[in-house]
């Protein structure tokens, strides 16, 4: 009975020192229970608080060659808006020195708008409405605001429409084990587990109403990491990221960074629906629109005015143009037959005399 007694003080006395040290408690916990760890459930239900947001992001991304040095790097500034199913992306990029192309999705329940404002080889500025099958996902052009941090990806590829908990909070594991550690000079929770053919790691922040600081994926030879910094939403009373550095590896080497900054806008805002009133999205009067409505034919353009919820009535370019030129036609009949008429009064008047 002594030689347990000795040996649990032992065993405590080395996670005391472990934590001193930043590292794992030795002893940490195969999870009994649930696969799932209670601070995960936490942080994936801190997260579904985000019903409605605004922001403007800004991130760098650039890639690495063999040798470790920077090979190319682009620079871009998006809009964001969300609101459940709902998602606005308005993206200024500059893949190139002094060049800069906007980009406009816009996920609204069933269908997709897309518009930019890029000309290559010539053609037209040209926008674009299709609905959304069951099963499809826009991940390159909307990623989804409320998986920054939640999952170990660059952010043009957090899916919309993925679960929060596809990574944390994830029950396709095994040999789950919860731990303490130093990061960042807060005791945090350390969540490892197995997937299919990863390792999985997930640093939370309880003291930050359950922050998710960090998250890490391990294959054979290609890991991914985003470390993320939060801080208070005063309105909302809820923690945001407002920075996140994203890492991928090959064989220990980097080959991929994003760094990003956020500066909020609104969040849990009482009025979701302005950001995606259709006189908000700013392209220019006059854009050819095409669809796949069967009930739409022939051209199509963008009056810049609000049209309907999902988009599918528009003014017809050859309609508009033909009304313009009809009411100058009458215009002008009306001006030469009322100088016609006065000619016609002098000369009776005349006649008369």
């Amino acid at each position: 009975m002594y030689r347990v007694v000795v040996i649990r003080k032992l065993a405590f006395v080395v996670c005391g020192i472990a934590l001193l040290l930043g590292r794992p408690c030795v002893g940490a916990r195969e999870a009994e229970d649930s696969p799932v760890e209670q601070s995960e459930v936490r942080a994936v239900e801190a997260r579904k608080k985000w019903t409605n947001g605004e922001f403007d992001i800004e991130t760098n991304y650039t890639v690495y060659d063999r040798e470790g040095k920077a090979a190319g790097e682009n620079i871009r500034k998006s809009y964001v808006a969300f609101h459940e199913d709902r998602v606005r992306i308005d993206m200024q990029r500059s893949d190139f020195p002094g060049q800069a192309v906007r980009n406009v999705t816009i996920v609204d329940g069933g269908q997709v708008l897309e518009y930019t404002d890029e000309k290559p080889n010539g053609s037209p500025v040209a926008m674009s409405i299709r609905r959304l099958r069951p099963g499809d996902q826009h991940p390159a052009m909307a990623p989804d605001p409320r998986l920054i941090g939640m999952v170990p990806r660059e952010w043009e590829n957090l899916s919309f429409g993925e679960s929060i908990d596809a990574f944390v909070g994830n029950k396709n594991r095994s040999h789950s084990t919860l731990s303490s550690e130093r990061l960042g000079g807060t005791t945090v929770d350390r969540i490892e587990y197995r997937g299919a053919k990863t390792l999985n790691r997930v640093w939370i922040n309880k003291e930050g109403s359950y922050s998710v600081v960090q998250v890490e994926t391990i294959g054979e030879s290609v890991a991914s990491r985003i470390s993320t910094q939060y801080e208070l939403h005063k309105e909302s009373g809820l923690f945001v990221p407002r920075s996140f550095v994203f890492k991928r590896t090959l064989d220990g080497k980097v080959t991929h960074k994003q760094a990003a900054t956020i500066i909020w806008k609104d969040l849990n805002s009482p009025d979701p629906g302005k950001p995606f009133a259709p006189n908000q999205f700013n392209i220019p009067v006059g854009t050819s629109v095409s669809t796949d409505d069967p009930n739409e034919f022939g051209k199509r353009i963008w009056d810049g005015r609000q049209t309907a919820p999902q988009y599918e009535k528009h003014i017809n370019a050859g309609a508009a143009s033909s009304r313009k030129y009809t009411a100058i036609f009458l215009i002008v009949n009306a001006c030469v037959l009322a100088a016609l008429g006065g000619l016609l009064f002098m000369k009776l008047r005349k006649l008369r005399k």
